[in-house]
This record gives structure tokens, sequence and C-alpha cells, in this order.
């Protein structure tokens, strides 16, 4: 009988005719072979199966003799079911075969690490599985081993390590595949030989190999016991190239990659050495930037052009520009001749390193660029860097540096001949200029930037000029005024202010008075107006004064102007002596007496103050001030004027009328009085003598209310009914509150009125009753109606008619139409008293009589519902 355990070993990959799979398994006992052919599902290799013997048939093709023979059974799982069994045994730790001897494990383990595919195994390697066995299981268990026929498999060429090497390296196995290529070369199997030689690598670029190649290169460095010089190398580029374009390479460090080349180089390839100095220069991996390191590896690669320009490239990296000097000393004409020399090789990128261009103008990289060559001397590099700094392009606008690099080309340049004359850097077409020409620059760099000074512009626009330079030479000539625009005569007119001509000077003030060829700036005009009012020049000096006059905000400001103006008396400005003549005040027109005496308001003349008091008060040559009127007219008082003192006497105010009254209380506006206020905010809201504002009037009467005038809250509450202005019930509510504890039982009603209306909060039905009660008492025949009309509907209360109809009748009797109507219906329903409809017709007759509209207006209401 088989044992119920049995694994499966293969699968056919069809069924059938009855759609059933046939399986190859392998018991766990004795460790035979047996076939299951009526198997409905596939199963995959390693599977346990418990089936019933009975259902099963054992395999016809192994002989009872061999299935007792362990190592017959052995040999035959290697050549026929090997990659099943020892794949699924490698992954499963042997588990899907138990009871195993421990030894055949580790054989096993050894044997699936040294090769890929069972399958395919060539008969010498057969013949190692069979010694690996043989010595490793059998014998020292003292089991005998089945002899085959060995002749069958002797291959004195060759040619089946080859083959399997080749199926090696196709399974990426490469080291074992390296042995095997290695042994049938040594057999002198010529494609081994072939396959383990280098010269295929001659003409092959650097850069990443193709699968094939890669492989090729890293058994060919695997057999050589120093390793192959060429495949070192290109193995070294594919590696840098793979880790440059994807970061990193598995199992490949950056110092792997500098020893592959080292060795490379170290058999003859001089290029390595140039791989070596770029993984310096710019880092790999792990490996840092190391320029010393670069340096090294780059100088032993002789005149080869690229590694001349790496070497420029790190001593250009490691120029100090305090010192400059680079590593080994490296000055910066050095570096740019390595770059001469590269470019004359055919290096492309050493030539546009060279190259300079400013047709189009400076750009970010042009400060770059041109810095190195202009510490080498070239003057195009020296213009194209002080244009990086005129233009922000060395990283900030620098005009001092820009003039000395300008000042560096003229040291080095000789009258007469173009100052690019002589490059180092290759031109495209620079522009034909002398040394005039940059003259001219600094000129204009001294005279239009923020630098702003005039003496070294003339000065350089002098030199320019005498060095033959046509734009300067007209630009310092003062005597050519024909055809020039305004801004040319200005221009001209600055550069020479630092002479001290007081024409010039003068021209130079009125223009920026003015605005011709300028802005508009008096602070400037200002400031040559008063180099030449210093100069005791009269016409300046009153110009001074008066413009110190308008801005003056203080004492010490007016002084300052009224000196002036008196040296400018002085000196014989007939508008001087105009301006501080005060004996004609009576006869100028009145608006124009502020004018004149504004330069005299910290004066104390009694008449000047007065004066002045007048004008802001009357907005005469002045905007209205009556704070500032009020000032002058205490320091007319405090001077002994009685006019002024008249003018603010509280007294005179009862007895004035009209725009004279509003004038007086607005002189007093300031004061916390409440009356005054409250006088202002009732003038503004009747309109008769100013103009009518609601919003002013509301502000003063507020104002009024708050310093505890309780009559102007009525009149608060009533301009916010009003919609004269924003509506704010709960606002009007507060103001008649106050009049109402006033004792204004009109308030009262009002409060009581607002609290009750339709929407309102009923928190405050208590006090709407108690207010309207109050006012009711005292005879308003509205509150008694309001009140009626609170116990009629139940607000506040329960409903209680027979109350309300007494207050309505109460109203009623005053003649308040609403009231008369509500009693009316009340009389009609018999609700609250008798009914009587002949009293109630005779009410209606009434109210028909005296206003019919209005009658109808409440009978719409009371159909609707209201």
């Amino acid at each position: 009988m088989w044992p119920q355990h049995l694994y499966v070993m293969d699968c056919e990959n069809e069924p059938d005719i009855r759609g059933r799979y046939r399986l190859h398994c392998i018991d766990d006992v004795s460790f035979r072979f047996h076939t299951l052919s009526n198997v409905e599902y596939r199963r995959s290799p390693g599977d346990r199966l418990d089936i019933d013997p009975l259902d099963c048939e054992p395999s016809t093709d192994i002989t009872e003799a061999s299935r007792n023979n362990l190592p017959y059974v052995i040999y035959r799982i290697l050549n026929d079911l090997e990659m099943y069994v020892i794949q699924r045994f490698k992954r499963s730790d042997f588990l899907a075969v138990p009871n195993v001897h421990q030894s055949i494990r580790d054989v096993m383990v050894q044997f699936y690490d040294e090769v890929h595919d069972y399958r395919d195994l060539s008969t010498i390697l057969q013949e190692d599985v069979l010694d690996i066995l043989t010595r490793g299981i059998l014998r020292p268990m003292g089991i005998e081993f089945t002899s085959h026929n060995q002749r069958s498999h002797w291959n004195p060429d060759g040619s089946s390590e080859f083959e399997f090497a080749e199926k090696l390296n196709g399974a990426c196995k490469l080291q074992l595949a390296s042995e095997f290529y290695s042994r049938s070369s040594d057999r002198g199997y010529p494609p081994a030989k072939e396959y383990l030689s280098s010269d295929f690598l001659m003409d092959m670029q650097e850069g990443i190999l193709d699968e094939d190649d890669y492989r090729r290169c890293l058994i060919i460095n695997m057999v050589t016991d120093s390793g192959d010089p060429l495949s070192a190398y290109h193995l070294a580029c594919h590696y840098e190239t793979y880790m440059r374009r994807n970061g990193s390479f598995k199992g490949v460090s950056a110092t792997k990659i500098i020893d592959l080349h080292k060795k490379a180089a170290s058999g003859g390839i001089i290029r390595a050495n140039y791989h070596i100095g770029n993984i310096y220069q710019h880092g790999l991996g792990r490996v840092s930037p190391n320029m010393s390191k670069a340096v090294k590896a780059y100088r032993k690669c002789t005149d080869d052009p690229d590694a001349l320009f790496r070497l420029a490239s790190c001593y250009e990296g490691a120029f100090d520009h305090t010192t400059l000097t680079s590593l080994d000393g490296m000055t910066a004409a050095d570096i740019c001749a390595m770059f001469g020399r590269s470019a004359e090789l055919g290096n492309m990128y050493a030539r546009n390193r060279l190259t300079l261009d400013l047709r189009g103008g400076v750009n970010p990289m042009t400060f770059t660029e041109s810095r190195l060559l202009a510490y080498a001397g070239d003057n195009y590099a020296k213009y194209a860097l002080a244009q990086c700094y005129e233009s922000g392009y060395a990283g900030e606008i620098s005009y001092e540096n820009a003039i000395q690099w300008y000042q560096s080309i003229l040291s080095s340049s000789e009258p007469g001949v173009p100052v690019f004359s002589n490059p180092i850097s290759i031109i495209e077409k620079a522009p034909n200029l002398y040394d005039h020409d940059i003259m001219f620059r600094i000129g204009e760099l001294y005279e239009l930037t923020v630098l702003r000074n005039y003496p070294k512009a003339l000065e350089w626009f002098t030199s320019s000029a005498e060095s033959g330079n046509p734009r300067a030479k007209r630009l310092i000539d003062l005597t050519e005024t024909d055809g020039i625009s305004d801004q040319e005569r200005f221009r001209r007119l600055m550069l020479h202010s630092c002479s001290g001509d007081g024409f010039i000077l003068l021209e130079i003030a009125e223009c920026y008075e003015s605005g011709k060829g300028t802005k508009k700036d008096l602070d400037s005009a200002r400031r040559y107006y008063q180099i030449l009012a210093e100069s005791e020049h009269a016409g300046s000096q009153y110009w001074l004064a008066s413009y110190l006059e308008r801005n003056a905000h203080s004492k010490t400001d007016m002084d300052v102007a009224s000196s002036w103006y008196r040296r400018a008396a002085d000196n014989g400005n007939e508008a001087a002596i105009e301006r501080l003549d005060l004996s004609n005040l009576d006869d100028i027109p009145e608006n124009a007496v502020f004018e004149k005496c504004r330069l005299f308001m910290y004066s104390d003349d009694p008449d000047i103050q007065y004066r002045l008091a007048q004008c802001y008060e009357r907005g005469v040559g002045v905007s209205t001030s009556y704070s500032l009127a009020r000032m002058h007219y205490q320091r007319a008082i405090d001077a002994g004027s009685s006019e002024a003192k008249e003018r603010l006497d509280r007294s005179m105010i009862e007895g004035s009328t009209g725009i004279d009254r509003y004038r007086r209380l607005m002189l007093h506006s300031d004061e916390p009085d409440p009356e005054i206020h409250h006088m202002i905010g009732r003038m503004y809201l009747d309109g008769d003598v100013i103009e009518r504002s609601e919003s002013l009037a509301l502000d003063w009467l507020d104002s009024a209310v708050r310093l505890g005038h309780t009559g102007s809250a009525v009149l608060c509450g009533d301009i916010i009914m009003s919609g004269a202005v924003k509506y704010n019930m709960g606002r009007a509510v507060e103001y008649y509150r106050i009049s109402a504890d006033a004792g204004d039982m009109r308030s009262n009603c009002r409060v009581g009125t607002l609290l009750t209306r339709p929407g309102s909060d009923p928190k405050g039905y208590p006090e709407a009753i108690r207010r309207l009660r109050l006012a009711a008492h005292y005879g308003d025949p509205d509150a008694g109606y309001y009140l009626g009309r609170m116990f009629e509907k139940g607000l506040g209360m329960p409903q209680f008619y027979a109350e309300a109809f007494k207050w309505y009748s109460l109203s009623a009797e005053k003649g308040h139409f609403e009231a008369k109507y509500r009693r009316m219906l009340l009389l009609a329903a018999g609700r609250g008293t008798k009914k009587d409809t002949q009293k109630a017709s005779a009410i209606l007759s009434e109210l028909r009589s005296s206003n019919s509209g209005r009658l109808l207006n409440h009978i719409d209401r009371s159909v609707r519902g209201n």
C-alpha cells in the first residue's frame, strides 16, 4: 500500500480527453515516484495530496528495483524534475518533503546556489552533480552508487562548458558562468577565447552598455586575475552614467567606480583619469566634491581637450576674488590660457566659455562669464562686467563698481586706439569704442544715477570732450541755446551748478519752481533760492520768505519768514517792503486782509489779532474755523481789544439774531455748554438762517443730551422717527426715555407706542403700559387710545374689554378720532359695555361727517383684521 502523503513534482499542462490531469508525485517515506492520472484540477509543485491508494496507479517507467535505489532516485530527480523540487525546497526550506536527511538538504542548497535551469543541464554538470552526491552523501553513508556509462558524458574540447556557460550567462549566474567560460577557454575552445577577449570594446563609445555587453565585461573582469583595463574602463563608465541619471546603482558605489577607473588608468587608458577628475569635481554618490583630487586627476590627461576644459573649470571654481589666485597659484590669465588651449584642441565648451557677445545686452549669465576674463585683463569682459553692475545682473546695482571697471579699461587702453583691439575673449562683434566714450559713460553715471556728483560728472565730461568726444563738447557748452530742449538746457545747468555762478543757480531754481525742463519740485527750488538768499540776493530772499510763510506751522517758522522779509527789504526789494507795511489795512479789499495779516499772527497787535479772528469767523480769504477765530479773539482781548471782548461776550447771544447769532454760538461751540449745543442744533433743524441739516442737528442735539440737556432728547427722537437720518428705533426709544424721565408726558406716550409696535419684544409691554398709563392720567388722548388698544388686544395683560372701553371713551371725549372709532365698534358688539347700536350709529355718522376718508381707512383695516 502506498502512503497517503504525496507531494506534487510536476503537472502536465494539457488535460486528457476526459478533462483530467496527470500528476507526477513523490512519497514522503520511501522517496518513490508515483503517477496520478485521474486528477480533476491542476496542482502546483510542492502541493501535498491526501488520497486513497486504490484510486491511483504507480508509474510503469520506473522498476521496483530502481525505486529502492536511493542514489538512482535522487539522480532521476535531478535529471527530470530537479528545478521544481529544488526550487520548491529552496522556497519552503525543504518542508515540502519531510524526513529527508539533513545532509541531502545541505547538498541541494549548495547545488541550488550554483545553477539555475536544471532541466537543461549539460552532461558535465550531471557528472558534477553525481560527484557532489557521491562525495557528500552516499559514500559517507556506505551506500553503493549505481554506475552509468560515463563515456557518453566526455567533453574534450570544452564546447559543453561554453554551452552551459552561455545558459548560465542568460540566467544572470555570472560568477558560475565565468568559471565555465574559463574552463572552456582553458581547453582551447575558440568561441570561449573570443568571448573573453575585450577587443569588441576598442571602438565602443563611453556610457551605458547594453545588457549583453555589460554581462560580458563583468565576466571578463572575473576571469582576468588583475582585471582587463578596457572592460574595467567601460564598466566604470557604465556605472557612472547610470548613477548620474538615476542616482544609484544596486551593489555599486562611487568608490568602486573610482577603483575601476584607476585599474583602467594603470593599464594605459589615460581617458580614465578624466572620469576620475569628473567624479571628484562634481561628486558622485557618497563621494563629495574634492577640487584638489580632481585637479590631480585632470593633470594626468596631458593634452586631452575635455580634461583641459575641466581642469580650467576646477581652477575657475576655486578662484579667490580677494587674492586673485586659485589652486596651485594659478592666476586668471593662466586659467584663461588653459581655456584657450582647450578651445584650440577642439573643445566647443571651452570656446563658448571664452566667447562674449553683448549685442543683445547683458543678462544674468554675463556676470559669471565675464568676471574671470576681466581679471585676466580683457577689456571687453571689463566692459561687460561694468554693464552687469549697472543693470543689477551682478547681484546688486553698484555704480561705484561699474566706475571702477570702466577706469580699469582706461588704465589699460591707449588714446586713439579702440579699447577692444586686443581681447583675450572671443568676440563675435565688438562695438568700436574709444577712451573718450568710456569717460563719457563715467560722467553719465555721476550725473544721472543715485551717485549724483555733478562736480565729478563735469570733470569726466570735460576730459571726454578734450579727448575728442563731440557729445561731451555739446553737453558742457552753456553758450549754445538754439535748438535745444528745456530738458537739455536744465541738464547743462545742473552740470555747472557746482561753479557757484549766481545766474546759473537762479535759472536752476526757476526751473524747479515752474517745472521747466524737469519735474516741479519746490523743495529743490528752495535749496537753490536759499543759496542765493544767503549771498544777499534780494529776489531770492523774498521768494524764500514767501515759501516759509506759506508752510509755517509754528511761531518759530513765522519768525524765520519775517527775518527773510526784513533782509529782502533791507536789500531794496519792493515786494518785501510792501509785505511788511501794515499802514494800509483799511484800504485793501476784505478778502486780502488775511493774506496781509498772516505774517503777523503771532504779534501782540490787538488790531491784527481782531482782523485775523474776523477772517476765520467769516471765512474771508481763508477757510472758516471758529476755534481759530476764538483763539485770535482771545489774543486780541489779552492785548486790550474791547471789540474782541464784546464779540466773545456770551450775554450778547440772547439779543443777536440771524447769522450773527449763529456765529456767536459757534465761537463758543468748543465749550461743554449744553445750552449752546442745543441752540446750534435747533438752528440746523429749523434751517432759517443756515441750510437745514437733520444729520448735523442730530449731532449737536445729541451732544447737548450727553451734556445733560434733556429737552434735546425728544428732538433727537423726532429726527430719527422722521426718517431724515438712518432709522434706529432702539436709539429713538432711548432718547424718548431720557425726555420722559425728565417729566415730558408726550415722550412717555411715544416710548409706550414704540414698545408696542408690531414685532416688538413682549418684554417691553410692562414698561409700555406703565408709561402710557402715566401719560393718559395727565390727559394725553394718544396715550389713552394706545392703552385702550393694549387692553383690547391683551398685550402684556389679560384681555379686558371694559377697561379698553373706558380708556377709549376718555380719549374720545378729547376728540381722538381713532378712539371714537374703536368705542363705536365696542358699542356695536357689546364688548366691555352694554350693546347700543343706536349710539354706535350716531358715532359712525359723526365720524363720517368729520373725515370720511379716514373712516374708510379704519373700516378697511378692521375688515382685514388689523
